[in-house]
């Protein structure tokens, strides 16, 4: 019996500290798009291979660059760069817009242009897949971002 109760303890124990860890991605507020993302990878699979390429775009010295979805359907790429004066300057961007309907995301304009699922979004990441077929070869393109801590 003392057995019992000993295993009974540990199988418990071990289910609370399961059960209790993790972020904020769990939290009852449910997640939402609009926010600013800063990008960290991407991955292009096709035909059972994957190439993963972090992101590299961010100039040295400047802010990170990110994309913001806004509550006005506003899609904005903001890439930084360094202007003649040494001094971090965010590019002009093309207006772009988003629509989001359920796990479907829409971007027009820029080169985030096109459709794309929504795999994951919590209160930290988002994940966006898109698919595409060449010449009878599916490749999927599956983009990673974490939200902007402001």
């Amino acid at each position: 019996m003392k057995r019992f109760f000993k295993a009974a303890t540990i199988v418990l124990f071990t289910s609370v500290l399961l059960t209790a860890c993790g972020g904020d991605d769990s939290s009852s507020t449910p997640a939402s798009i609009i926010a600013k993302w800063t990008p960290t990878k991407t991955i292009i699979a096709a035909n059972g291979g994957r190439i993963t390429t972090n992101y590299t775009g961010n100039e040295a010295g400047c802010d990170k660059d990110y994309i913001e979805f806004t509550a006005a359907n506003a899609f904005n790429n903001v890439v930084f760069f360094k202007d003649a004066t040494n001094t971090c300057t965010a590019a002009p961007a093309d207006p772009s817009t988003y629509t989001l309907t359920e796990n479907v995301l829409v971007i027009t304009g820029d080169i985030y242009g096109g459709t794309y699922e929504v795999t994951r979004l919590t209160n930290k990441e988002l994940r966006i897949e898109t698919e595409e077929t060449n010449a009878g070869v599916t490749t999927t393109t599956t983009r990673f971002f974490t939200k902007v801590v402001e």
